[in-house]
């Protein structure tokens, strides 16, 4: 088979992903480290993607994994490294209501980058799932501007900033979140719940933000 854009193709261990490549059904990478200035992009409702303990290695720019507007994706196992953004759920277009909503992010390890996971939902409900990641090495672990959403069972440590927290109506618990040099949680949004999570930072535990 010929592919295109640098393609390596599907394996019997699964796709070998390449810059740019877009996501648009269920889909396992091919295990290994791969160089991806780019990124890749998810362009369905309703998918999977298992990295199977895949490494996507960015430059400093750009994101790991971006999804601008698609809903009831579950992003699994991934290792992320080296971009501005590790896993991007950023809507697109707030004017013609195009955002990211109950998305589930769950076991991946996201280091070195600008932002770990960032979320922002044009101030509607995302209830996004994010669970069980080990986020370390970033200027900020996570930045949640969305709604209603779930965050558990989470590693933050050895960030910059461990959590900022526009969110409102969203669950924190059981995250643990250490030596994050300037504070684990700054806390702006309202009506969040903030239970059970371990805070052991240099700075401070929550930051109250006016």
């Amino acid at each position: 088979n010929t592919y295109l854009a640098g393609a390596i193709g599907p394996t019997c261990q699964g796709l070998v992903p390449y810059n740019n490549l877009l996501i648009n059904s269920n889909t396992t990478f091919a295990p290994g480290t791969y160089t991806l200035q780019n990124g890749i992009t998810i362009y369905s409702n309703d998918i999977a993607l298992d990295c199977q303990g895949s490494t996507l290695l960015g430059s400093a720019s750009g994101n790991g994994i971006t999804n601008t507007q698609y809903a009831r994706v579950h992003i699994k196992n991934c290792n992320i490294q080296n971009y501005s953004t590790g896993i991007s759920l950023y809507a697109s277009s707030c004017y013609y209501g195009y955002y990211p909503d109950n998305n589930l992010i769950e076991s991946n390890t996201l280091s070195g980058n600008g932002y770990g996971l960032s979320t922002y939902s044009c101030g509607q409900p995302s209830k996004h799932t994010i669970k069980s990641n080990t986020i370390t090495g970033s200027s900020t672990g996570l930045s949640l501007q969305s709604s209603q959403d779930l965050v558990t069972q989470n590693t933050l440590s050895s960030n910059y900033y461990g959590l900022f927290l526009y969110s409102t109506n969203s669950n924190i618990t059981q995250n643990t979140l250490t030596n994050n040099s300037q504070g684990g949680i700054y806390l702006s949004g309202s009506q969040n719940t903030i239970t059970q999570n371990l805070l052991d930072n240099p700075s401070f535990a929550i930051n109250l933000q006016g």
